[in-house]
């Protein structure tokens, strides 16, 4: 990857966070003023920021250790770790 391609990432990734970091915020801000029914939307929200959280932390250690991290768009994090991951860093 190049100076330009690194820089890409980063700002993508950055983006990223951010965004992540609104929706976390906000999904709590809203949870105060939620019925019970609304609530249950919310906790929803609140899974797809951490899912896509944990996605992020994923992508970031892959690219610190030097591991490819493009896989499919929805791709079960379990198998992201299985499948990226755990090949480079797993003794054997």
């Amino acid at each position: 990857m190049d100076g330009d391609d690194q820089h890409e990432a980063g700002y993508i990734e950055g983006r990223r966070r951010t965004l992540l970091n609104l929706l976390r915020h906000t999904l709590n801000e809203l949870h105060g003023f939620a019925d019970a029914e609304d609530r249950a939307l919310l906790d929803l929200g609140r899974y797809v920021a951490h899912r896509g959280e944990t996605e992020t932390a994923l992508k970031t250690l892959c690219r610190d250790l030097g591991i490819s991290s493009d896989w499919p768009e929805g791709l079960h994090q379990a198998d992201i770790v299985n499948k990226y991951l755990a090949p480079h860093v797993v003794r054997k």
